[in-house]
């Protein structure tokens, strides 16, 4: 407590009550802006989650199209050929199953016009 000399006691409590004074609204203005950050930093946490959740939320919904877009175009097929050609054997079958593009599948569906039978659609599909 430098600067007390020749103060009396009552001035020294004085001056000790101001110093303590400073240091907490010091601490307390630390605080409340320790406190905004933690509060903006958490809103901006939440914000960027929230965006990942709707990115991911549309990720999935496009997968889930796309797979229904593929069943629609195998079972299509299989439907299509069933008529011309009569049910489709385990062995069709799982070639049809095992094929991943829509524009395949579609490529394959045209087929059964110009062919005679499944080994025609899928020979012509290779």
């Amino acid at each position: 407590m430098a600067g007390m000399i020749g103060m009396t006691r009552q001035e020294k409590m004085i001056a000790e009550l101001d110093r303590r004074e400073a240091l907490w609204a010091n601490r307390e203005r630390e605080t409340r802006e320790a406190a905004a950050l933690a509060i903006k930093e958490a809103r901006e946490a939440a914000r960027e989650a929230a965006r990942e959740a709707a990115r991911e939320a549309r990720e999935a919904a496009a997968l889930e199209t796309a797979q229904a877009v593929r069943e629609v175009a195998r079972q299509t097929l299989i439907r299509l050929g069933t008529r011309r050609f009569g049910a489709p054997g385990p062995a069709v079958l799982g070639a049809i199953n095992s094929i991943q593009s829509v524009e395949q599948l579609e490529a394959l569906t045209d087929r059964i016009l110009d062919t005679s039978d499944w080994d025609g659609i899928l020979s012509a599909g290779s």
